[in-house]
């Protein structure tokens, strides 16, 4: 009964469509996703995914007890769902994420979701101003391109064509690798992980610099740990239930990233 909006719309390879936007109801929205209640002060950001008939195979808001947007979405070859917005919400948005705290009075964020509507991973992104997302996009290397609009001065801004605000407000482009890692002046990585084979039943080999290996699952559960030397190190994690994990690699001056998948 009361405001609901689509903002995006997207097609998956079996004609599957999932439109994202916002909704002030607390009742008749959710079922079957994410999230099932309505967390928001007056909107929560929502994410809902059709058969190619019309009929609803499941629906989440997406949001913490501020306010929450979703604006844009894309899904790639895989079937995982990539959504862009932005939110005043301090809780319920970051999950193993590059910013896991809200920083102004208004973030941008990037959520990814499996095609069955988990999460995998979430990410605040902004400074202490007003920073929201207008749209994001994927390129053939799985990388996800987030542009918005800012008017933070330099505080989360590094690596591009231009560092500091030109106006009273600019737009802004961010390069991410799963929402997890984006390097940054303090944490270049010098070299990144090789990890095959990927997907795999549990055992592969990884080859990277050294540092303290970590497994996360997608709630951000850490599941296993290594400490990684430098070359090639084989794994076996067959224990672990099937899905979407995280392996991270830190040492004092580089984080890396990867996604693995196990079948």
């Amino acid at each position: 009964t009361a405001e609901d909006i689509f903002y995006g719309v997207d097609v998956n390879s079996q004609g599957d469509v999932v439109a994202v936007g916002v909704t002030a109801n607390a009742t008749g929205i959710a079922s079957g996703g994410f999230q099932n209640t309505f967390a928001g002060s007056f909107i929560d950001g929502l994410i809902v995914k059709f058969d190619n008939s019309g009929n609803r195979i499941w629906a989440s808001y997406y949001g913490g007890g501020g306010d929450d947007l979703i604006v844009d979405i894309t899904i790639d070859q895989l079937g995982n769902i990539y959504c862009a917005g932005w939110t005043s919400s301090t809780t319920g948005i970051a999950n193993l994420g590059f910013q896991n705290s809200l920083a102004g009075q208004i973030d941008a964020f990037l959520v990814t979701f499996s095609n069955d509507c988990k999460r995998q991973c979430a990410t605040y992104y902004g400074g202490p101003g007003l920073d929201d997302a207008r749209g994001l996009a994927l390129d053939q290397s799985g990388h996800v391109y987030l542009a918005g609009s800012t008017d933070t001065n330099g505080v989360f801004v590094f690596g591009g064509f231009q560092t500091v605000l030109g106006g009273y407000s600019d737009a802004f482009l961010a390069k991410f690798e799963n929402c997890t890692f984006v390097s940054t002046p303090e944490h270049q990585a010098t070299q990144a992980i090789t990890l095959f084979p990927n997907p795999s039943s549990g055992q592969f080999t990884i080859e990277a610099e050294a540092g303290d290996m970590r497994i996360y699952n997608t709630l951000g559960e850490l599941v296993y740990t290594h400490q990684h030397q430098s070359g090639k190190t084989e794994i076996d994690v067959s224990h672990l239930a099937k899905g979407i994990y995280f392996v991270e690699i830190s040492s004092e001056t580089n984080r890396i990233t990867q996604r693995i998948v196990l079948k």
